[in-house]
């Protein structure tokens, strides 16, 4: 466990991890419970350690340093923190988005079967929604 201030300079070009280690992580003297872990194959990532309303220890990813800039990061972990201390179960959010059902999904399973029961042209959505919407790549692979 290294301590040291994480300053854009030294995320530019972190120390190598040690050999005979996966990772490393460099925790920062600002702001507590901030930290980059540094893998051995020279990949970079923010985290936020922060203890939940059981005392437990967890532990946010915030993203990788080509992704998202020092100072962004700062503010993550700051927001990530605050909400921590508040009581709200970051996890728990987590789980509800995950269990959210995509507009594919949406559409196929609870739109289409209610306007069937009173739209009488609900075949003209149902064709736009192939041919613009499901025919698009999907620009944000979730």
């Amino acid at each position: 466990m290294a301590k040291i201030c994480l300053t854009s300079g030294f995320i530019q070009n972190p120390p190598k991890c040690p050999s005979g280690k996966v990772k490393i992580d460099y925790y920062d003297t600002q702001l507590p419970g901030f930290l980059l872990e540094v893998r051995m194959t020279g990949k970079c990532t923010y985290y936020q350690r922060y203890k939940d309303k059981y005392g437990r220890i967890k532990q946010a990813r915030i993203g990788h340093t080509n992704s998202i800039s020092l100072e962004d990061a700062r503010a993550n972990a700051k927001q990530i923190r605050s909400q921590a201390l508040m009581g709200v179960d970051l996890s728990l959010e987590q789980e509800k988005l995950k269990a959210m059902p995509d507009l594919v999904m949406f559409f196929e399973e609870q739109y289409l079967p209610y306007v069937q029961t009173y739209k009488r042209s609900w075949k003209l959505d149902e064709r736009m929604f192939l041919n613009k919407i499901k025919a698009l790549p999907a620009v944000f692979p979730g």
